[in-house]
């Protein structure tokens, strides 16, 4: 009986599902024409945009749209700074790093925050509102999407790369639908949006791609980085960070030669306290065995930074690989590859070193290290048929600004 119950409900969601579509994208237009209609009204030819922001973590996505907005006459930005977001306790803290990193970043750069739970930051005098990430719930009500767009266009550019297929029910989320211009990542994603239907969607390039650029490393001592995920989820990989937690010093012992760094995802502590694999106590005490063994904890808020410097990279499942597999350099892949992936990152997979278990990252280390790379040729194949990043900065920009400007048909 429960079976046939949870059956009849879902059919209902689906049944209900097409009307709310098609009345959610028409009160888009609408309210798209009522801005368009708005900017034409006014004397100088400026458009307005608002970038909510928290995690410095992900920035490096937006960041250079940002910065090649600032440096263009035509746009005027805000960076609408929320507190951080305990996920251990599933709550709003006060500001910290996150304020601080944006203010002395951009200086100059207009700011808003948030002094109450209730304040209310976005009104009509903007044009565009940027989110960091599709999950909302990190965001008090009235920054979230379906009560943005009643006073500007939505927009997003994924914080991480589309490397595993998501369920239809990822896109589905009042916050995609919800959005007036979302700038897939890759053609991988974008196909898989058009296939659900009237989301407004496009592929414009990258701009996390485009942005970095490697130069060759051939430095003596080799820089070794660790990012584990945060979580323990089978459906994407796993984490090596409980297996390999306590272990991933012995990389010290290889040579005199041997820097390494530690980069846990930024959830990783939290979500460990929340799951109760650590207690805080057993956070700070960690954190403090690692840095007087020799290995530091990355300090650097954009792991761009910490990128070029990196010599092997050791890693979970990530989006933070394609953007790494650009410098050329290796990486060993800790997690398994049974799960749904893109066919872009499977062919990315497959030119990465794949260790089952801590003796084989400590082989392909040694090996690494003594300049054996024999899957060189193979990364550097793979390289090359990941592209059309270039000028998405660009694309992106033209097309925020036509946006507005555009003459009105609906």
């Amino acid at each position: 009986m429960n079976r046939l119950v949870q059956g009849l409900l879902g059919k209902g969601k689906s049944i209900l599902r097409v009307p709310y579509r098609y009345l959610k994208i028409s009160a888009f237009k609408i309210r798209k024409a009522s801005i368009q209609r708005k900017k034409r009204q006014r004397a100088e030819n400026t458009v307005t945009i608002g970038f909510i922001v928290q995690m410095p973590e992900i920035w490096d996505k937006e960041a250079p749209l940002f910065e090649a907005l600032a440096n263009d006459a035509r746009f005027e930005l805000v960076l609408i700074i929320v507190p951080h977001y305990d996920f251990s306790k599933q709550e709003w803290t006060r500001y910290g790093e996150e304020k601080a990193f944006f203010t002395q970043k951009y200086p100059d750069a207009k700011i808003v925050l948030l002094e109450t739970d209730n304040d209310m930051v976005v009104d009509d005098s903007y044009d565009y509102i940027f989110y960091q990430r599709c999950w909302e719930h990190y965001l008090p009500e009235q920054l979230r999407c379906k009560n943005v767009i009643k006073h500007a266009m939505t927009c997003y550019i994924p914080y991480c790369y589309y490397d595993a297929a998501e369920p239809d029910s990822y896109f589905e989320n009042n916050f995609f639908w919800n959005l007036s211009k979302f700038y897939c990542c890759s053609e991988d994603q974008l196909k898989q949006v058009k296939q659900i239907g009237n989301i407004e969607c496009q592929y414009m390039g990258y701009p996390v791609m485009e942005a970095i650029e490697y130069t060759d490393r051939l430095q003596d001592e080799k820089n070794i980085l660790w990012t584990p995920r945060w979580s323990d989820d089978p459906a994407q990989g796993g984490t090596s960070f409980k297996k390999f937690k306590d272990r991933i010093l012995e990389l010290l012992e290889i040579s005199k030669n041997v820097n390494l760094t530690l980069r846990p995802h930024p959830l990783t502590f939290e979500n460990a306290v929340k799951e109760k694999w650590m207690t805080q106590s057993e956070v700070e005490k960690y954190k403090l065995h690692v840095v007087n063994s020799g290995a530091r904890l990355d300090d650097n808020k954009m792991i761009e930074e910490t990128f070029l410097t990196t010599d092997i990279l050791i890693t979970d499942f990530s989006s933070a690989i394609i953007n790494f597999l650009l410098s050329g350099r290796p990486i060993i892949y800790c997690t398994g590859k049974d799960f749904a992936m893109t066919d872009t990152f499977r062919d990315v997979i497959d030119s990465l070193y794949l260790a089952k278990d801590w003796e084989e990252v400590l082989k392909y280390v040694r090996e690494l290290i003594a300049g054996n790379d024999p899957l060189y040729d193979k990364r550097r194949k793979v390289i090359s048929r990941i592209s059309g990043n270039e000028s998405s900065v660009e694309r992106i920009m033209e097309d925020l600004y036509q946006g507005v400007f555009e003459s009105c048909d609906v």
